[in-house]
């Protein structure tokens, strides 16, 4: 898929070079970098350990069900994200929940689940 885009912007070019010029100005660096340092931290915690540590402290405070694991997670996604953005909340529990699957087994719906939490939450909190 990504060969058939770097084709088409290649004919693109050769029809009209000026494409050149004008895509660098559709690239917001800022954005950008934001992103790549969000996922930066996140890969950091995640070789640090923390959510290790995190994933075993959840999994002591809910011995008694699944459930109320889910909705611990559940709450906290979005708890967090309703305080800052959705996407950057996600930076976090996608990676935390990947790190929850290797001690649970798989949890996909806990994935889902925390996915719409955090859409749910962000839509919580009024932004302009």
């Amino acid at each position: 898929m990504f060969a058939l885009l770097v084709i088409t912007y290649v004919v693109l070019l050769v029809i009209d070079n000026s494409i050149l010029f004008k895509t660098m100005h559709y690239i917001n660096i800022d954005t950008l970098s934001l992103i790549v340092s969000l996922l930066l931290v996140s890969r950091g915690l995640e070789f640090s350990g923390f959510f290790s540590r995190i994933s075993k402290w959840i999994l002591e405070k809910s011995t008694e069900s699944v459930i109320k694991l889910y909705l611990l997670v559940i709450v906290f996604s979005a708890l967090s994200s309703s305080i800052i953005m959705n996407d950057t909340s996600l930076f976090i529990f996608i990676p935390f929940i990947m790190t929850l699957s290797r001690y649970m087994g798989r949890l996909d719906y806990l994935l889902v689940l925390t996915t719409i939490s955090a859409n749910i939450g962000s839509s919580l909190t009024p932004t302009r």
